[in-house]
């Protein structure tokens, strides 16, 4: 269950509203940023795309301090210098190529590589803007004994709020 809610969260585009022919669907990051986007129109990620976005955030008065990026956009994102020169003693034999936090013109930026987010987005998020909602609490129901075998359900409701739409940017249609 944990597992299924995290995809919904990093994944989810979509949300729907449960009725009596229909169970509810949350809508996920995807689903509440779609207000600050830089679109990439099939490019490669840039970081002046990626201080773009932040900027679109900042412009609306968020101050995002996560990115929610794939193994490739993290790749991509630690060859980004930001002006700066890499420098290392030729004695050394480690050559170290991560960056974990970029950053940028408008803060600080810790860069969040999840293994299900999609390589043609990045969020980039105010996280305190996000919660958790429980709409039915999770609980193990025990279901009626047939026979020999004892059988038992996990029941329970979740969604994600948002409370700040304008706080939070994307990238999309990176290639």
């Amino acid at each position: 269950i944990a597992l299924d809610v995290e995809l919904a969260i990093v994944t989810s585009s979509t949300a729907t509203k449960q009725d009596d022919a229909n169970a509810g669907k949350m809508g996920g990051i995807p689903f509440f940023n779609t207000v600050n986007v830089k679109d990439m129109s099939s490019s490669a990620l840039t970081e002046t795309a990626f201080n773009d976005a932040v900027q679109l955030a900042w412009n609306k008065g968020g101050v995002p301090e996560m990115a929610v990026v794939s193994g490739k956009n993290k790749r991509t994102i630690s060859g980004f210098t930001a002006g700066a020169q890499k420098t290392r003693d030729q004695k050394e034999k480690k050559l170290v190529q991560v960056i974990d936090i970029y950053q940028s013109d408008f803060g600080e930026v810790t860069l969040l590589a999840h293994r299900m987010q999609v390589d043609g987005r990045v969020d980039i998020i105010e996280s305190q803007h996000f919660r958790m909602g429980f709409l039915v609490p999770f609980k193990r129901v025990d279901l009626p004994v047939k026979g020999h075998k004892i059988e038992k359900v996990i029941t329970g409701q979740c969604t994600l709020e948002c409370r700040a739409k304008d706080a939070h940017s994307c990238i999309i249609n990176i290639v």
